[in-house]
């Protein structure tokens, strides 16, 4: 007969999924978001509306209810399956009867409660979410209440099924776990995740995020019920021999299944010092600059990490500027970005290729908004359930099968979900004679003569610790860093390395451990690079590893964009581009980046700062995130001081002229060589993720903010050859 404490043990299995499950759902910020869209969804009047006719309307939640009641009936089954596995079960009386019951009925109601106490969090900081926002208030407090109002009637349900004795629960318990139900479960889990191999988006976005999550809490119940029953019958731990596996199959690499296709090409990709030059001479409104006596505007973006809300962050301002100042795109030579500040611009980036021409002068006049509502629409699509999906379904199976299969791969999920994106976008913008940009190669994306900028996304080398660059230019930002050509066909200028937009984006936004590092296999390179060795895998990660800002190499690529006009091999060269600018290249930064808790933690001084003590366990962990968001504020805070900024002028002496930026949201200084574009995560709820509400895309459109605001004027002034003294007095630092 079972001890109290023995009837904790059986249950160990649905124990776990239920403990997993309540986390997953009350505290991740993008489970936060899902809570605040499925609100947004819901747009009929509740007094006027059956429950069909509602779930009806609303398919995506009708999928969460259902596939969210199945996992609680599947803990339940589960539950009640390994206790009639013990023996002597039907004579329980006392303490255990009591345990066993109350265990029946609570472990199901992790699901609900999870939820509760996630919506709960959103209700105690409504005033940050969304300020003033009434009908927001009402819809999160109907949906707290409706999801507490269901896990009451659940407990009233499953006390009704468990409180009968054991024998007549037994039938149940047996019949879904029978030869005849295991086979079907097992074979449905295989169809689901083939289908989701095969339709990595279609699948996923059918079913919803949220519907995903609760088919795994059911699929991972029943498996380890399954295990622990064959554990119970036969004494073989099949949990802990497939944990194992899949254990010894990742730390010998033999399922990793996350190579990264690329093709070389026999063109180089030009070093910056040549391709400098070249795009100057073909831009098409230098005369204008000419005749006015003004210097030529340049600009070099660094557009920082953060998932989806620095990606629409990115996006959005570089839309806004694109809408007001038709010539923008044209001036900005190259954009290096980190994570999802790489996805941002790489829509930015692919939309200036299909619909910005390198024209003749224009002023910022512009009142049409074709970048924004492109942006818009790309971001408005669901990244995160394909990727959510491929994770806990193909990509879950691939851990215990010892051979990559390419298909489960998570990271090829998402890279397809930006294309289909894409494809969306694209077709509010017309019939494209253009491949879809995000799969063809980045290098597609630029051009000397064209204007969109040169695309550098930055991601983190898992060997050396080192930046690594992919893009259509060639540049060292520092001693540490590296181009991805580099390191699969060295040396410099044997060959140029291709991947898709789609695939370097998502290179540089390897966040673990939802996106696994990828890897290009240099055997295949050596093969065909007459210098190159082999070397066996190259294993990029997250660029914000190395430095999350971009701003290193964007200062990086300043220096080396100065540098093409004192070089002695273009001397001639530079004499003619230096007759076509006869008032010099005028070249700024334009940081776009956003301050949270902990980064404003780094901004303060010692004494202003707080310390939670954390434990031996965490506190290495929290020492690693403390100093990698220090690092990029490091960066940023150096760049403010002039003898890191030597670039202001090619061919003149560089002076950036400091500026305290008043009325700003952010406390921070100015320098009149960087244009700051920030966001105050401070203010808002920005979850770190892959989909956003339209609350957040709302917020992060409407940033107000004293400095992003002050960037924009400069822009538009120095894009439209205006005196600037009056801007930056207003602002001076005294």
């Amino acid at each position: 007969m079972l001890h109290v404490w023995e009837i904790v043990v059986r249950l160990r299995p649905v124990l776990f999924v239920a403990a997993f499950a309540f986390l997953a759902l009350s505290l991740p910020s993008q489970i936060l978001e899902l809570y605040l869209i499925n609100i947004e969804t819901v747009d009929v009047d509740m007094t006027k509306i059956t429950v069909l006719t509602f779930l009806q309307q609303n398919l995506g939640i009708a999928i969460s209810i259902v596939t969210g009641l199945f996992a609680m009936l599947m803990l339940w089954l589960g539950s009640l399956h390994l206790l009639c596995l013990a023996p002597g079960h039907e004579s329980w009386n006392g303490p255990r009867r009591w345990l066993a019951n109350g265990l029946l009925i609570s472990i199901p109601l992790s699901i609900p409660l999870g939820i509760v106490l996630g919506l709960n969090t959103l209700r105690t900081n409504i005033a940050q979410i969304a300020p003033d926002n009434a009908a927001l208030s009402q819809g999160l407090d109907l949906y707290m209440w409706a999801t507490a109002a269901t896990a009451v009637l659940s407990a009233v349900v499953l006390a009704a099924l468990s409180l009968p004795r054991f024998e007549r629960r037994a039938r149940w318990a047996n019949w879904a776990f029978s030869h005849v139900s295991v086979t079907v479960g097992a074979l449905t889990f295989l169809v689901l995740t083939l289908a989701m191999a095969h339709w990595p988006t279609g699948v996923p976005w059918a079913l919803g995020t949220l519907g995903i999550i609760f088919l795994s809490f059911s699929t991972l119940a029943f498996l380890l019920t399954w295990f622990s029953q064959i554990y119970q019958r036969t004494g073989w731990p099949v949990t802990v021999i497939l944990s194992a596996l899949a254990f010894i199959f990742s730390l010998l690499g033999w399922n990793n299944n996350h190579e990264v296709k690329f093709a070389l090409s026999d063109t180089p990709a030009p070093r910056v010092e040549a391709a400098f030059p070249d795009w100057l001479m073909a831009r098409a409104d230098k005369d204008w600059y000419r005749e006015q006596a003004k210097p030529y505007p340049v600009y070099v973006v660094a557009a920082e990490g953060g998932g989806m809300y620095a990606a629409y962050h990115a996006a959005s301002w570089l839309s806004k500027i694109q809408d007001k100042c038709p010539n923008f795109a044209q001036h900005v030579f190259a954009i290096n970005s980190v994570s999802g500040g790489s996805l941002g611009s790489g829509v930015f980036t692919a939309l200036a290729s299909r619909l910005a021409p390198n024209s003749e002068h224009q002023d910022c006049s512009g009142t049409g908004k074709q970048f924004s509502d492109a942006s818009k629409v790309f971001f408005a699509n669901d990244l995160l359930a394909p990727l959510v999906g491929s994770t806990l379904f193909p990509d879950f199976l691939q851990r215990v099968v010892p051979m990559p299969i390419a298909a489960f791969d998570r990271a090829a999920a998402l890279e397809e979900t930006f294309a289909v994106a894409w494809d969306q976008t694209a077709a509010t913008l017309g019939p494209e004679a253009k491949p879809n940009a995000f799969r063809a190669p980045i290098q597609k994306t630029w051009s000397v003569n064209g204007a969109a900028p040169a695309l550098m996304p930055l991601t983190t080398s898992v060997t050396s610790g080192a930046q690594v660059m992919l893009g259509p230019i060639w540049f060292n930002a520092t001693n540490s860093s590296r181009h991805l050509m580099e390191m699969l066909c060295p040396p410099f200028g044997t060959a140029d390395v291709q991947v898709s937009l789609a695939s370097a984006v998502s290179l540089s936004a390897r966040f673990p451990w939802m996106t696994p590092a990828g890897w290009f296999d240099a055997d295949a390179a050596a093969k065909k690079c007459p210098h190159k060795e082999s070397t066996g895998r190259v294993y990029l990660a997250d660029g914000g590893f190395y430095e999350n800002s971009g701003l290193e190499a964007a200062i990086g690529i300043s220096k080396w964009m100065r540098a093409a006009f004192e070089s002695r091999d273009q001397q001639a060269r530079m004499a003619e581009v230096s007759a076509a600018f006869p008032q010099g290249i005028d070249i700024r930064i334009i940081t776009i980046f956003t301050v949270d808790t902990m980064a404003n933690s780094y901004m303060k001084s010692e004494a202003e700062r707080t310390y939670d003590h954390p434990g031996e366990l965490d506190s290495p962990i929290a020492t690693m995130l403390a100093g990698r968001v220090a690092r990029t504020r490091a960066v940023y805070e150096a760049m403010l001081s002039d003898r890191y900024l030597p670039f202001a002028s090619a061919g003149s002496p560089a002076h950036g002229y400091g500026y305290t930026i008043r009325g700003s949201n952010v406390v921070h200084e100015g320098n009149a060589l960087v244009h700051q574009v920030p966001l105050d995560g401070t203010k808002f709820f920005l979850p770190l993720g892959w989909r956003l509400s339209k609350r957040s895309i709302a917020t992060i459109s409407d940033n107000a903010d004293a400095a992003s605001d002050l960037a924009l004027d400069f822009v538009t002034y120095e894009l439209e050859g205006r005196d600037t003294v009056l801007l930056k007095a207003a602002h001076w630092r005294n």
